[in-house]
């Protein structure tokens, strides 16, 4: 199953425009081991935290990173292909650089908005690499040590207030699967409940001396070890 991206944006560090002359907008686009505000996902209730690292190898193998408004990939802002957005891995977090076009109305209302204040998030879309997250044993914290990263955006409304982290828009794969803390042992209560029920037929087939009957059972028995099943 293809992975889906999904946002989620905590307010913290604003976006900001620079002198008019550069006709830039800044900003840190995630903060490194700083914690989330409370994220509720796959029915868990989670703090989620951003490792150093966590974009190492993505910048490393220069992925055409966009700058989006609102991870709206029709509003593109700029992007690392062009050099109009510039990434920065810094001890504290990345940061990013995106040069507006003065040409696109667009953008010059953008930019007039976030030197006002009236937007002033920003927040980055991402792809967890394989084996790119770390749990907790109860589940209640997750930290992100490798993603794949997609765009970083200037976003309006905030998913989350709270000043927990600088920006960051998350994204949980959509094919993930946590198991519940209690799952094992649910398990084992009903293998523990089937068991003698399975003894129990095994020692009926086994002790019918038909042959149709025997090979039965053997091909059964065959199929359920198969399948990983130690009976």
């Amino acid at each position: 199953m293809t992975a889906k991206i999904e946002t989620r944006t905590l307010a913290g560090v604003q976006v900001r425009a620079a002198s008019d002359a550069a006709f830039t907008l800044e900003g840190i686009a995630a903060s490194y081991n700083m914690p989330s505000n409370l994220i509720a996902e796959h029915g868990l209730v989670f703090t989620e935290y951003i490792a150093p690292g966590a974009f190492t190898r993505s910048l490393r193998n220069r992925a055409d990173v966009k700058a989006l408004l609102n991870h709206d990939k029709n509003f593109v802002l700029g992007r690392t292909k062009n050099n109009t957005l510039t990434l920065t891995d810094t001890p504290t977090g990345l940061a990013f650089r995106c040069q507006l076009n003065q040409k696109m109305q667009s953008h010059q209302d953008l930019y007039a908005s976030v030197k006002r204040g009236d937007i002033s998030e920003c927040s980055f879309g991402f792809i967890v690499a394989k084996g790119g997250d770390k749990w907790s044993d109860d589940y209640k914290k997750r930290t992100l040590l490798d993603v794949d990263l997609f765009d970083v955006s200037v976003v309006t409304y905030p998913a989350y207030g709270g000043t927990a982290t600088s920006v960051d828009a998350r994204q949980l794969r959509s094919a993930q699967y946590v198991a519940t803390q209690d799952w094992r042992s649910k398990h084992a209560a009903a293998l523990a409940r089937l068991a003698p029920v399975i003894a129990a037929d095994k020692a009926a087939l086994a002790a019918d001396t038909t042959t149709s009957a025997r090979q039965q059972y053997l091909d059964e028995l065959a199929a359920a070890r198969a399948e990983g099943w130690n009976v």
